[in-house]
């Protein structure tokens, strides 16, 4: 900017006599002109040689981007002139900048080379080429051309174009940088001034992902914890691509490839798939891909190879060469060969193994698959841990590694366990119900143990029932087939060396080195264990009560625990109901006795050996009638003396049985005595006699009606009813029979006049030792004499 400035001072005069007065007075005035500096304008010129700027533009690993740098001078005559640029670290390097051709075109230089651009003009007043410099620390390159005057110069334009070539150095997939450019410059009476211009690039780098799952196995009983994949796979075995279809990005997204597998045994196949994703944005792709894999213990490869297959995401097949031994070296491994499946372009475009991303297509995909066999040592329920990494990869061939820390995934095998079912398949009483059991009721159960294919080991099998059963012995230990052997004796042995704990609480058979040699997944082979527990008798026992069994198989890599339907306890409870008719009476009457059996409220199980027993008190005498007036007709039906006695040899649920009888007073009785007569009822909760302990326990028996049978206090199967007959009492009757004077009538009488009375005595038929009336008159009556006593024949 150029400043004109002007003054005017004036002195201030008298009007009058145009004498000063001393004072003055001052103006000032200014004007400017601008001269124009002229925009830095910066741009990105071409990418890899061309013009055509693609859209997005992403800067790949390798790639030539070339600047542009466009400055106009409204005059040609500068001080101290310079360009600066100051590229991205570590991306883009300065010092790489070191030629500059004094050519003025419109064709990109050569990376390391900067020219005049097509719209230069300034180069040819200057008469040559500004000096070219570089600083490696501030990552800077400077075009100065310092001081430069001309007669007439005029308007010019200065155009740099400068080729830089990308580090494959690893960054991070889709940072932004931002790329300065500063003119410095000096004015003629002013200080230094700058302008600054930017441009931003967008980095494109390989960004790769991993991961593993079982694909497929042989084994129908396989089960897999998600959807293998977003495809099916072929079976082990098969050759080539082992996907029914493309894999691509956007099916990964929502169905990844990591699922693991269960229940499987020797001898199964199992197909393994390791997927690498690339998705980062560099247009190179990713290259130097190299991965191994683990094979671990419990794993073998087949005896027709490893069926290893390397393909991309189409099913296009990726060529790949053996680092150290192969995939399954430890130092080792595979690399994936650059260009993959896609051709290569000239500006390095799909130069890699995996293309740049895509949401779909499959080419930024690899799959690698390979089958892999069960050993046949392998323990149930053993964990087979194979771990894919992924241990080097580029943005550029031959480029620094990206994966400073390795990636990896994991995919599972597990082995199935031995299988543990249990049932009740029997029990020995026939009048209860599916797994209702009465006390003393012998039951049956059995285990069947589903022995994997390979070595089991080891192997116990315990079974612990309630502690109101009791073991009574095993029946049998049979295997399926002759697959199943033991390392050493048979299993006829394993039966005769079961132990059972005293009192039957536990159960344990042994089996040392179970193995299982057969290889045919269709057919299970197992071990059926029949075995025998009885309901105690116990006083915990009641009606309604859950016993419980668990039967636990353990071996070296786990536990499996079953249990059967669990059994409930039913139990009888009986009913007796007496009476007698009439209720009262005199020696030598007759009496009728009804006994009423019945079941209880809540009774829930038949009663058997039901001895029904009446006592006849002293007094009171069986007058025979015996019968089975109603209901369910006793075994057999007795009198000994003054005792009814009825047997019943089963009593069921629901039914009744009446008992009458007469019974008559004895003479002996006396008047106004009560006679009680109670009936009792026993029974037992099993037919015959179960009270020999049938286990080490010795209330292994039935429930009866007696605390002396084992069990004690427990045998409460009894009841009783009773009634009872009352003898009459003697009574009297007194009535006035006649007056000794006509005069008077009824019951009116005069003073003097004589009352004759009649007092009746009735004495009932019995023994009665003695009996006194005695009369007791009104004051105003008095007892003349006693006119007669009459005895009734």
């Amino acid at each position: 900017m150029l400043t004109n400035d002007v003054t005017i001072v004036g002195d201030a005069l008298h009007y009058s006599d145009a004498s000063p007065t001393g004072q003055s007075e001052a103006d000032v005035s200014s004007t400017s002109i601008d001269v124009p500096s002229g925009p830095l304008v910066k741009s990105i010129y071409a990418l890899n040689g061309s013009t055509t700027l693609p859209s997005p533009f992403i800067l790949s690993p390798g790639d030539e981007i070339t600047y542009r740098l466009q400055l106009t001078l409204p005059t040609s005559d500068v001080e101290d002139l310079a360009l600066d640029d100051y590229l991205p670290l570590p991306v883009l390097l300065a010092n790489e900048v070191t030629t500059f051709d004094n050519v003025v075109s419109g064709t990109a230089p050569a990376a390391g080379h900067a020219q005049f651009g097509p719209t230069d003009t300034f180069g040819t007043v200057y008469g040559g080429v500004p000096a070219l410099s570089s600083d490696v620390g501030a990552n800077r390159v400077s075009f100065t051309y310092g001081d430069f005057d001309v007669v007439g110069g005029g308007a010019e334009t200065i155009d740099i174009l400068f080729t830089v070539t990308a580090s494959d150095d690893p960054f991070a997939d889709g940072l932004q940088l931002t790329n300065q450019a500063r003119r410095s410059q000096d004015t003629t009476n002013a200080a230094n001034f700058v302008s600054d211009a930017i441009v931003q690039v967008t980095l494109g780098m390989p960004d790769l992902q991993i991961s593993k799952g079982v694909v497929a196995a042989s084994n129908p009983a396989a089960t897999f914890s998600s959807a293998v994949g977003p495809v099916s796979f072929s079976a082990p075995g098969s050759a080539g691509y082992r996907g029914s279809a493309t894999i691509e990005s956007a099916s990964l997204a929502t169905t990844p490839v990591n699922a693991n597998v269960t229940r499987l045994d020797a001898g199964d196949l199992v197909t393994f798939a390791i997927v690498v994703e690339n998705t980062g944005s560099s247009r190179a792709g990713a290259f130097d891909l190299q991965l191994r894999d683990t094979l671990p213990t419990g794993f073998v490869i087949p005896g027709g190879g490893l069926n290893l297959s390397v393909t991309d995401g189409t099913g296009a097949a990726i060529a790949f060469t053996t680092l150290g031994s192969g995939l399954f070296d430890a130092s080792g491994g595979i690399e994936l060969t650059d260009p993959g499946p896609t051709s290569a372009q000239p500006d390095l475009t799909d130069a890699g193994a995996l293309d740049q991303y895509s949401l779909n297509g499959g080419r930024n995909i690899a799959i690698v698959t390979y089958d892999l066999e069960i050993d046949a040592t392998v323990t149930p329920n053993l964990l087979l841990t194979n771990t894919a990494t992924l241990f080097n990869y580029a943005g550029s061939e031959g480029g620094p590694d990206f994966s400073t820390s390795d990636l990896t995934d994991n995919a599972t095998a597990r082995t199935a366990p031995i299988g543990n079912s249990k049932s009740v398949i029997a029990t020995n009483q026939g009048h209860t119900v599916g797994n209702n059991v009465a006390i003393g009721e012998i039951a049956t159960y059995r285990a069947v143990l589903t022995v994997p294919e390979g070595d089991s080991g080891n192997v116990t099998f315990i079974d612990a029932p309630s502690n109101l059963l009791s073991i009574i012995d095993v029946l049998s230990v049979t295997p399926s087939s002759g697959d199943l052997t033991l390392g050493s004796g048979t299993f006829n042995d394993v039966l005769t060396a079961t132990v059972i704990n005293s009192g039957g609480d536990s159960m344990a058979l042994f089996f040392p080195g179970l193995s299982n040699a057969n290889r045919d997944d269709s057919t299970a082979e197992t071990i059926t264990i029949e075995y025998r527990a009885v309901v105690l008798n116990d006083a915990t026992a009641d009606r309604g009560d859950t016993l419980t069994n668990l039967a636990t198989v353990t071996w070296s890599g786990g536990v499996a625990v079953a249990s059967a339907t669990n059994l409930t306890v039913v139990e009888p409870t009986l009913a007796v109901a007496k009476s007698i008719v009439p209720a009262s009476g005199q020696a030598s009457d007759v009496f009728t006795v009804t006994l009423t059996l019945s079941h209880a409220t809540g009774s829930n199980a038949d009663a058997f050996n039901v001895t029904l027993s009446d006592p006849l008190p002293a007094g009171l005498l069986f007058d025979n009638s015996l019968t089975n007036s109603s209901g369910l007709a006793p075994s057999s039906l007795s009198a000994t003396g003054n005792t009814v006695t009825a047997t019943f040899n089963q009593f069921a649920v629901g039914q009744t049985s009446q008992i009458q009888f007469n019974a008559r007073l004895a003479t002996t009785v006396s008047p106004g005595q009560t006679l009680s007569n109670v009936a009792n009822a026993a029974w037992t909760s099993l037919p015959g006699d179960v009270t020999t302990p049938q286990s080490s326990a010795p209330d292994s028996t039935e429930r009866t009606g007696a605390t002396s049978d084992p069990g004690g206090a427990a045998n409460d199967y009894r009841a009783n009813g009773s009634s009872s007959v009352s003898v009459i009492n003697p009574s009297v009757a007194k009535s006035v029979v006649a007056t000794n004077q006509a005069h008077t009538s009824s019951l009116d009488v005069a003073i003097g006049e004589i009352v004759t009375y009649e007092t009746t005595l009735t004495i009932p038929q019995g023994s009665l030792s003695a009996a006194t009336l005695v009369d007791t008159p009104d004051a105003g009556l008095a007892i003349v004499d006693v006119l007669s006593l009459v005895a009734s024949p």
